[in-house]
């Protein structure tokens, strides 16, 4: 798996606009440099694969490590929605939706606060942020992955 992440940070170090980090040696962060907010995706192969976008996580337990690096380039170049509730000015949840290339809007997570002023008015705000790669980079580069393992 590590070889497998290896070659995926190679691969996006090329990417212009984006920061790469390698966490540790089984973890992999990545962020554009003209998001509009902090957001970071991050591929994990700790103990069990794992992807996430900023605070949400979702575990893939059953998948091989060529399916989860798929979800994690599938991720990368695909548009993702966030949208914020707000209670007052605190932010007190968020969702993030993967938009596919047929315009579905597939819910990846949700991260919540349980302390928030409930006793004001509730607010949402929606920004869809870009994907980080092409589309087409991204299927270029699993089939490079592919042949490799």
């Amino acid at each position: 798996m590590i070889v497998l992440l290896n070659q995926i940070e190679a691969f996006l170090n090329n990417q212009p606009e984006l920061v790469v980090r390698r966490i540790d040696e089984s973890i992999l962060q990545v962020q554009s440099e003209k998001a509009s907010s902090p957001r970071f995706i991050d591929l994990s192969f700790e103990t069990e694969p794992r992807i996430g976008i900023s605070m949400v996580v979702d575990y893939f337990p059953n998948a091989t490590s060529l399916d989860t690096a798929w979800k994690f380039l599938d991720l990368l170049s695909s548009p993702i929605e966030r949208k914020e509730y707000f209670k007052g000015k605190a932010r007190y949840k968020v969702d993030y939706r993967v938009i596919k290339e047929t315009g579905f809007k597939e819910l990846f997570g949700t991260g919540m606060t349980w302390l928030y002023p409930f006793w004001k008015k509730d607010t949402t705000h929606v920004v869809t942020e870009k994907e980080f790669i092409s589309r087409a980079n991204a299927l270029k580069e699993f089939k490079s992955l592919k042949s490799n393992f």
